[in-house]
């Protein structure tokens, strides 16, 4: 899988684009990453339901990297914003932070 912002603005993107890069070999960096198109598809569709990326070990063996999308006054995903946890720490909290900071920023995008 990408590195989970990658992963987060691409469950938003163009399908076309998702095509190129689902069509592309995709490089193992850690024991957990995803590297078949199958598979990172439905993470695709996973982050889109639920809003954010949860990626235990995709980076590293002993992180989880977690990812929001940032929207433009129109809706767009135009970026994410991620942090990189203890692969067993809770990640309810650094969730609800970066939710909060992608929601404040959108809010700063449209004043």
């Amino acid at each position: 899988m990408p590195p989970h912002p990658g992963s987060c603005v691409l469950a938003y993107a163009d399908p076309g684009l998702q095509e190129r890069v689902l069509a592309a070999p995709l490089a193992r960096v850690a024991a957990a990453t995803i590297t078949d198109a199958p598979t990172l598809r439905r993470k695709l569709a996973e982050v889109r339901r639920l809003g954010h990326a949860v990626a235990p070990g995709s980076i590293e063996d002993v992180a989880t990297g977690l990812a929001v999308p940032v929207r433009d006054r129109a809706g767009q995903v135009v970026a994410a914003l991620s942090v990189i946890i203890a692969r067993e720490a809770p990640v309810e909290a650094p969730l609800s932070t970066l939710h909060r900071a992608a929601r404040d920023i959108r809010s700063a995008l449209e004043g």
